[in-house]
């Protein structure tokens, strides 16, 4: 999928068959539960849902290039998407909501960073990030580029991507 894919309908689909394809997939694991998810030639495409992510959750390495940088093709299956999510940072859960989400097409950020429950914390040292307020409220209001971006922590000095969740912070309760 190069950077001048278009953002929706058939050309969508397209570049996503013929992405999997160079990667001789027909089949793709759920980053949640690792459970293989059919590709259809048709939409829905999966039943589940694709999305981007700047870091490999899970499954093989399908590196595309979004918006002049590299992400990773990630997907997650419709029943992890409709179980209750519960953060395993705070505790909390219902601030994901999968339900809401398209079935079988590509979002083009990583969805399970979206939903927020706590202050992002570094991934190295685990201390709170001192992220400006405007960034953060950019993130709430749907702004999740900037989920993207490297952030250094104040703590250790570590420059990642510290706003993307990883899967293991996470647990899920399959219904």
């Amino acid at each position: 999928m190069e950077d001048d894919c278009p953002q929706g309908g058939d050309d969508v689909r397209l570049c996503l068959l013929k992405t999997l394809g160079a990667h001789n997939q027909r089949q793709v694991p759920c980053i949640a539960c690792h459970k293989d998810i059919i590709v259809y030639d048709k939409y829905p495409l999966i039943d589940g849902t694709f999305f981007l992510s700047p870091v490999l959750h899970h499954g093989p390495p399908i590196e595309v290039m979004y918006e002049g940088r590299k992400q990773y093709l990630q997907q997650i299956c419709v029943s992890c998407l409709w179980s209750d999510w519960k953060c395993n940072n705070c505790g909390r859960d219902g601030w994901f909501n999968g339900r809401a989400l398209i079935l079988g097409t590509l979002y083009y950020y990583d969805i399970i960073s979206a939903g927020k429950c706590c202050p992002p914390t570094c991934t190295v040292c685990r201390s709170p990030l001192l992220i400006p307020e405007n960034v953060v409220m950019q993130i709430v209001n749907g702004n999740y580029s900037l989920m993207n971006e490297l952030v250094t922590c104040s703590s250790c000095g570590c420059k990642e991507l510290h706003c993307i969740r990883d899967t293991a912070d996470v647990t899920i309760a399959a219904r």
